[in-house]
């Protein structure tokens, strides 16, 4: 199991590409659209965008030697924009 600390933003970017190959523009354009909004906000970061905890919800899940928002904190918060 990974250790639950990666961005995923490549990722999730990653599949939007993969939706506009498949003609599903719409789609692709909201999960862009989630992602970038969550970097814009900058109140979940991970460890390589130097992430700092600032909210006790993700302080309590974020990893205690880093202050950084976990691989999960970051997702969730992109689905949560997404499902808005």
């Amino acid at each position: 199991m990974g250790a639950n600390k990666a961005n995923p933003s490549a990722m999730l970017l990653c599949s939007t590409m993969m939706l506009r190959h498949l003609g599903l523009e719409s789609q692709a354009n909201i999960i862009a659209t989630a992602v970038y909004d969550v970097i814009k906000e900058g109140k979940v970061r991970t460890a390589d965008m130097h992430g700092k905890r600032n909210c006790s919800s993700i302080r309590d899940r974020a990893d205690p030697g880093t202050g950084s928002a976990s691989t999960s904190d970051f997702t969730k918060e992109v689905m949560g924009k997404v499902m808005a």
